[in-house]
Order: C-alpha cells, then structure tokens, then sequence
C-alpha cells in the first residue's frame, strides 16, 4: 500500500505540475499572440516602406536617363547652331570677298 499511496502522491504532483505547466502555456500563448500582432503592423510598415522605396529609386533612375538625354541633346542642339553660325560666317565672307572683288575691277 505504501506504493501505492507514493504513486497517488507523485502523480497529484504531476497533476499539478501540468496544471501549472497549462497555465504558463496559456500565459505565453496570449502574451505571443499580442507581441505577434504588433510585428505583423512593424512588417506591414516595412513593406510599404520597401515599395515606396522601390518606387522612388525607380523614379530617380527615370530621371537620370532624361537628365542624360537632355544633356545630350543640348550638346547636339549647341553644335548644330555652331555650325550653322560658322556656315554663315563662311557664306558672309564669301560675299564680303566676291563684293571686293567686283570693286577691284
């Protein structure tokens, strides 16, 4: 009988450790389950933040190009009047001669 009376006891021991054990467990659980749903808001911030981010470097990519573009433009805008000016200058001398030479003679 003595066994059997340790046996009761260890297991209304162990009854009470899985009650307390349950108990934690539950503790935990809900603890978890708010602390879950606050980094759930924390990653719903980041990938916004990651979009926008995504969506300004696009952007300033886009830019760049037309930036480039622009310069390269006005590069080209700027040596087509070049040589238009020196063109006219060249016509302008070849009158300016042509009309000293009918003077000569």
């Amino acid at each position: 009988m003595d066994v059997l009376t340790r046996t009761i006891i260890s297991l209304t021991h162990l009854e009470a450790q899985i009650e307390s054990t349950l108990s934690e467990q539950s503790d935990v659980e809900t603890e978890v389950r708010s602390v879950l749903a606050v980094l759930h808001g924390h990653l719903e911030s980041l990938d916004s933040l990651r979009a926008t981010y995504t969506s300004y470097r696009l952007a300033y990519g886009k830019l760049v190009l037309e930036l480039e573009r622009r310069s390269r433009y006005g590069a080209a805008a700027e040596q087509v009047l070049e040589n238009a000016l020196a063109s006219l200058e060249a016509m302008r001398e070849g009158v300016s001669s042509s009309v000293n030479l009918h003077r000569v003679c």
